[in-house]
């Protein structure tokens, strides 16, 4: 099942990028995320399944962060396993359950890295570590992330560019989602403001599909490869949607073309 456009298409013009977000890996193998009783392992590997079948290999994958839900040693490595088992190109980002870095020496090899950007055709994509606050939900960029940014962008030239981070920079409608955003948002579009080749902002966390805009710049939230939160919701509900990935087709003028492609996995409900 798709959403957002009629078809799944890419054509000899676009770049496909994929992102899949929110995975949360447990400690151990079969272990039960929050109180669904769904095995995230078995969500992530239905999602990367549907992945090979659908898509072109050697696509770019951008994990949105909380990779793992328990920050050990034991999770990222079976993270680090199902990845390897792709031929995709994996870029990955810290969110709040993740410890970076343990996650960039278990991850940052093979056919994944923990990068800050990455070039192709006429496209940057750059990738922004929100994770600064352990033990808290919502997130921050630190100063000097937000220099890295602003440098970055200086020197882009013609480049399109799209922004990826684990929090949203803006409010979703979701009461108790949108006390755990980015709390520093201000100082991100106080950049970013500046350059208009910044045509989009990609993020995890709140485990729904969203989509908007601001000064023209479209802000993209994305499902979870595990369960699922209901929109608008004041505190947490969990909806009844599949595991899901996005896709964005990115066009040599700037635009772009995106949708969620939902995985009927067979998931296993509390009784």
């Amino acid at each position: 099942m798709e959403t957002n456009v009629q078809m799944n298409r890419m054509t000899a013009d676009a770049l496909r990028v994929l992102q899949i977000t929110d995975m949360h890996i447990k400690s151990a193998p079969g272990s039960e995320f929050m109180a669904n009783q769904v095995d995230t392992d078995a969500t992530l590997q239905a999602v990367l399944d549907e992945i090979h079948a659908a898509e072109p290999a050697n696509t770019l994958v951008v994990a949105t962060g909380d990779l793992v839900h328990d920050p050990v040693e034991s999770a990222y490595q079976r993270l680090k396993q199902r990845l390897g088992g792709s031929h995709n190109r994996y870029f990955l980002l810290p969110g709040n359950h993740d410890d970076p870095v343990l996650a960039r020496r278990a991850l940052n090899r093979d056919n994944s890295w923990c990068v800050g950007q990455h070039a192709f055709g006429d496209w940057l994509a750059l990738f922004l570590d929100t994770s600064q606050q352990p033990g808290r939900s919502d997130g921050r960029l630190s100063k000097e992330e937000l220099s890295r940014l602003e440098r970055t962008l200086a020197v882009s030239g013609q480049r399109h560019v799209m922004l990826f981070l684990h929090h949203p920079p803006v409010q979703i409608g979701s009461r108790w989602m949108d006390s755990m955003g980015l709390t520093n948002a201000e100082a991100l579009f106080a950049i970013t403001d500046r350059f208009p080749q910044v045509k989009g902002m990609v993020f995890g966390h709140i485990h729904q599909q969203f989509e908007g805009s601001r000064n023209k710049v479209r802000m993209i939230g994305s499902p979870s490869t595990c369960i699922q939160f209901k929109p608008g919701a004041d505190a947490f509900e969990a909806d009844a949607l599949p595991p899901a990935y996005r896709w964005f087709d990115l066009r040599p003028d700037g635009t772009f073309e995106t949708g969620v492609r939902y995985v009927h996995a067979q998931l296993r409900q509390a009784v």
